[in-house]
């Protein structure tokens, strides 16, 4: 239903801006049928992808090598949490390399998430920062589809963009490390003024 209002808000949008230009019925029919087809064509890709992965996830869950893979995980770390999180990161940003965020994300967190979990995070926590691993792998060389995006449209070498986004975007790699230890980002701790201050990096 989301996705649904979404569609009808940006055709609202396009229609409304079409009109105020004064564009040509045709013309403007034209831009949202060819609109129409693109983003069913992107919904048809992903969908397949999403079915590959669950059935990944599938066989995972009824042969128990997710449960394998989370003792080997916690038997190499040593109870280090810190390199149980930095293993499952770099495991997302190479999965995110090839597959979309929401493909990468659920790949990794039906394999390594336990791992963390049990550790004693909360699997809310956990999976948001597997989610936000996922995100930045789209703009984490040398696969960085939304850097080659960017670099087409700005017409610069994608090279050059890359190192602007690790550059503005560097900090985001850390964020994902507040959601685990720190639960003011999530809203699951009580929260007070001092709380909020302190897990606000516009309050240091």
């Amino acid at each position: 239903m989301t996705a649904c209002l979404g569609i009808m808000g940006n055709v609202g949008a396009y229609v409304a801006c079409s009109v105020i230009q004064k564009k040509p019925l045709g013309e403007m029919l034209s831009s949202i049928k060819a609109a129409l087809i693109d983003g069913g064509k992107g919904v048809v890709v992903v969908g397949i992808l999403l079915v590959s992965a669950q059935v990944f996830v599938a066989m995972v869950n009824l042969t128990g090598v997710g449960v394998t893979i989370t003792n080997i995980i916690l038997d190499f770390a040593n109870g280090d949490v810190l390199l149980i999180a930095g293993l499952m990161s770099i495991v997302c940003l190479i999965a995110g390399m090839g597959l979309p965020t929401s493909a990468a994300y659920v790949l990794v967190s039906a394999v390594f998430a336990p791992a963390l979990i049990q550790q004693g995070f909360e699997a809310l926590t956990v999976h948001l920062f597997v989610l936000y691993y996922a995100a930045l792998s789209v703009i984490t060389p040398p696969v960085c589809i939304s850097v080659f995006v960017a670099a087409a449209i700005s017409k610069d070498p994608w090279h050059k963009v890359a190192g602007y986004t690790l550059r503005l975007g560097g900090t985001a790699y850390l964020l994902p490390l507040l959601f685990l230890f720190n639960l003011n980002c999530c809203l699951r701790a009580r929260l007070s003024a001092s709380s909020l201050c302190w897990s606000s990096p516009y309050c240091r």
